[in-house]
């Protein structure tokens, strides 16, 4: 999915502004790169208090800060000055939409012109132009001008596709209806590489371009549009597909009148317009909102991504319990905390935009700042002024160009406000916020009611994704409407690997995102238009919803909507479909609990149904993976040290009028007493017109037996205060072993074994004690030999690598190797060895890693506790040679 708010001068994930002369420095990700020219964190916070407290009623902050730089340094210093707040310029001119008084535009372009401006594009009340960034007071002033901005562009979110069958899609092209007849355009920021994806045949031959982003539409950095395109074609083979390439809010609301002249029935859009309205579906006459509902208003049903920032959002009232006038994010009786805390690497970008229930003007003002976390240095801040005639909005983009990756605080500061409207918060494109709210997630504008909006969820179990929009809106109402199948293959983005636990899409190079999902339910829309021709928008959204299958909590919710995307069966090609709840048959996993033997295997049968007998035959697929850490068991294909249950996979075939069958999975005995562990067992790929259903993988759970497990008791004296504990020597625990350690106070931590003899721990206890006798309990956890890393503090640091993160890794590394891969904790370092050896400890006991060529340099790098991972050639049992080291530290990567 693409999120467009006042940001950068971009088109879609990554394309040029509109007009090819425009001077951009173009980053990786596609947006206007922040290159800070305008000076050091130092002069940018002198440079922001100034803009602060000459907020401008006609002009946004940072075209005021622009401004202000003009005067006192000349063009020269005010373009430098616009490059690093992302503003699009072309020689001593800014790109700026200027919002005419009324629907009268005549007043507006003559000011532009008499500034020495030219005109871009017109739309509603909105004029996009260039103008001398000398000449920005003197447009402003103008009567005929009620307000000067930055243009909206694109930010990209996203993070034979498999969402076909699994929305039961298939069926329908199976029956002969492929959606001949409808027509339907995705509207997005460029299509980059369309016309090779056309010759492979993932794009028709047929389909009609529309260029409205200056000749932009196959520039570098637009795949995003292509990989939209790609799912509506193979869901809808039939219609005619047009792409329409926009860049501003003014291109959306052209592309909108060219849909309608051309007669097209479906619009899918993978976008975001922040700060555009209200979040009810109101907004100016020429917002996106008023674009989506005039699209309605004309038949035309706009299929919009509900956005992927459920973990980028929050939501609440102004408090400010410390009376420093920043808002506490906290949460009462919880310490004082003005910033929302996100983690920047080198030169990551981060955008925040910031909204307040006062629509459509007010004088209720707030600033929105960006400082670092340690020292509280402002490096960014949005002050555009709120006398009255302003929206209720401010929105900021900062580069991290300090050199250092480190923690950034976003604050709210109250300039004035006599109410507490309620505040939301967004950031794109991410790290994920500290203080979170997913309720009221869903973006404009989808939020409206005039849009359809979509969630996601995992193709291959109808997991909801962590990062999908939730609702309700701020007027109440149930959003998203349904959820689409994401993670999906793209000729574009890649095959589909898995659907990883934390559905994040980490590991996986498919296409992933809201974006993914909003395409199946708009090609869907174009078979419902194809196969009744009369149906309104308003009539295919409510067959499409009619047919979903429920997930979640029963009814419409504001997770899931309605539920997944499920066509149905087709069930009279002839005559045409019957509207009405689905049919399809769905097919479904139950959980189940199994007791660990103390030797040997024992079996367990899990159940798999189907909801209804079927005239075909209907095949799933079924794959075991473990679970998540840290009480995850783990599989392998045999039983032995380690191993919970033997991996299995395979295809399940449910005979016409087979209801029931099983998936029978091996559990491994073993005499070490673990807690209770869990794996799971999902379903996928369904065939013969079946979908997955509402519980489309299994838990299976090993509880802990009733066995005391093996302990050592050790004692110490140390002195008092917060430090390690100095265990010297244990007893009747193994090399690779899990232990929990527990000096008494209600926390354990959980550490593993990693040699002999002496007990070596990752991460050495730390706690508060008393000076004298220390007694630590060791208990056996887990018999898994893996590491597990200790519990996250409140201090503020990158976010470790999790166990389905690390485990994603280590696959997919050994799926791209052909040499031998061996991996485990370090227990000892000798560079001063021919060749130099690191020892590490694994399941096959003690092995000396070899560094030899490009591998050597990781020997001074090792510490004792490291996790190594290398790649070599293997010499015997107990030694390895090694070509190439990586090592990890505290789940974080140190070479």
């Amino acid at each position: 999915m693409v999120a467009i708010g006042v940001v950068g001068s971009t088109v879609g994930d990554g394309t040029a502004i509109a007009s090819p002369t425009l001077q951009l420095s173009i980053r990786a990700d596609g947006r206007q790169a922040h290159a800070n020219d305008g000076g050091s964190p130092e002069t940018l916070r002198v440079a922001d208090d100034d803009a602060a407290g000459q907020k401008n009623g006609k002009l946004t902050g940072d075209l005021t800060l622009l401004s202000r730089a003009a005067q006192q340094g000349g063009p020269e210093a005010a373009i430098a000055t616009a490059r690093s707040r992302d503003l699009a310029t072309k020689s001593d001119r800014v790109q700026v939409v200027v919002e005419s008084t009324g629907a009268e535009r005549t007043g507006t372009r003559e000011a532009i012109q008499s500034a020495g401006g030219d005109v871009e594009g017109e739309y509603g009340n909105l004029v996009q132009a260039l103008v001398p960034v000398g000449a920005l007071d003197q447009v402003a002033s103008h009567p005929s001008v009620q307000y000067v901005r930055r243009p909206l562009h694109g930010v990209p979110d996203a993070v034979a596709g498999e969402g076909v069958a699994a929305s039961g899609a298939a069926v329908w092209q199976a029956g002969g209806r492929s959606g001949a007849g409808a027509k339907i355009a995705v509207i997005d920021f460029g299509f980059t590489n369309y016309q090779a994806r056309q010759a492979a045949g993932d794009l028709p031959a047929n389909l009609i371009t529309k260029d409205l982003c200056g000749g932009s539409f196959s520039a570098a950095g637009g795949e995003h549009g292509t990989a939209v395109g790609e799912i509506v074609y193979e869901m809808a083979p039939g219609a005619q597909l047009y792409l329409i390439c926009v860049d501003t809010d003014v291109d959306l609301g052209l592309a909108k009148d060219y849909a309608k002249t051309n007669g097209i029935n479906v619009i899918a859009h993978s976008a975001s317009w922040f700060n555009t309205s209200r979040g009810d579906g109101t907004g100016t006459a020429s917002s996106p909102n008023a674009t989506v509902a005039d699209a309605k208003n004309s038949g035309i049903i706009w299929v919009n991504s509900a956005g992927n920032r459920a973990q980028q959002h929050w939501s609440g009232t102004f408090s400010d319990t410390d009376g420093n006038g920043l808002h506490n994010f906290n949460p009462p009786g919880e310490p004082s905390d003005n910033g929302n805390t996100v983690f920047l690497s080198t030169n990551q970008e981060i955008c925040a935009f910031l909204r307040w229930d006062a629509w459509p003007t007010t004088n209720i003002d707030y600033d929105l700042r960006i400082t670092t976390s340690v020292g509280g240095t402002l490096v960014a801040q949005s002050a555009t002024l709120q006398s009255g005639s302003q929206p209720p909005t401010e929105s900021i983009c900062y580069t991290n160009k300090t050199g250092t990756s480190q923690s950034f605080a976003i604050s709210i500061k109250q300039t004035n406000a006599s109410t507490s409207p309620l505040l939301d918060l967004f950031v794109t494109p991410g790290p994920d916020l500290e203080w979170q709210v997913a309720a009221g997630s869903v973006t404009e504008p989808g939020s409206s009611p005039n849009a359809m909006a979509v969630g996601a969820v995992c193709w291959q179990n109808n997991r909801l994704e962590d990062y999908s929009g939730r609702g309700p809106t701020i007027d109440g109402r149930i959003k998203p409407d349904i959820a689409g199948q994401s993670v999906v293959s793209s000729g574009t983005y890649g095959p589909w690997i898995s659907c990883p636990a934390n559905a994040n899409g980490t590991g996986n190079f498919s296409f992933n995102g809201t974006s993914a999902a909003a395409p199946h339910v708009g090609g869907a829309a174009a078979l419902v238009k194809a196969a009744f021709p009369s149906f309104t928008a308003s009539q295919i959204q409510s067959f499409l919803e009619g047919h979903a299958l429920d997930l979640g909590t029963p009814g419409k919710d504001t997770s899931f909507g309605a539920g997944v995307l499920a066509l149905g069966a087709l069930t009279d090609p002839g005559a045409g479909l019957v509207p009405g709840p689905s049919d399809q048959a769905s097919v479904s996993i139950s959980d189940a609990t199994v007791a660990e033997p103390t030797s040997g295997t024992t079996t367990v049968n899990l159940s798999v149904s189907l909801s209804a007998p079927s005239a075909q035959t209907v095949t799933v697929q079924y794959a075991t993976a473990n679970g998540v850490a840290p009480n995850g068991a783990a599989g392998s294909s045999a039983c032995g040290r380690g191993v919970d249950y033997q991996v299995t996979n395979g295809v399940l075939t449910f005979n016409p009028s087979e209801t029931t069958k099983s998936v029978p999975v091996v559990i491994c005995g073993g005499s070490i007493t673990p807690p209770a562990e869990t794996f799971t067992v999902s379903l996928s790929a369904p065939t013969g017109g079946a979908v997955l259903g509402a519980h489309p993988a299994a838990t299976v759970t090993i509880p802990a037996a009733n066995v005391p497990p093996c302990r050592t008791t050790l004692s110490a004296a140390v002195p008092a205060g917060s430090g390690a504990l100095p265990v010297v020597s244990q007893f009747g625990c193994n090399i690779g072993d899990h232990i929990a350690i527990n000096p008494g106070a209600p926390t354990e931590e959980r550490e593993i074994i990693t040699g002999f003899g002496s007990l070596l721990i990752d991460q050495r206890t730390k706690y508060p004690h008393s000076a004298g006798e220390a007694v630590v309990r060791l208990a056996i956890t887990d018999d898994l030999w893996r590491p597990i890393a200790p519990p996250e503090d409140d201090t503020d640091k990158p976010r470790k690598e999790t166990e389905e993160e690390r485990q994603q890794r280590r696959a997919t590394n050994r799926s791209n190797r052909d040499d031998e891969h061996t991996e485990g904790n370090v227990t000892a370092v000798t560079c001063d060895a021919d060749p130099p050896t690191i020892t590490i400890a694994n399941r096959d006991g003690l092995v000396d890693i070899h560094l030899l060529n490009d591998a050597m340099p990781s020997c001074a790098s090792a510490r004792v506790g490291d996790y190594l991972e290398a790649d070599g050639e293997k010499q015997n049992e107990q030694a390895y040679d090694a070509s190439d080291v990586t090592l990890h530290r505290d789940g974080e990567r140190v070479r």
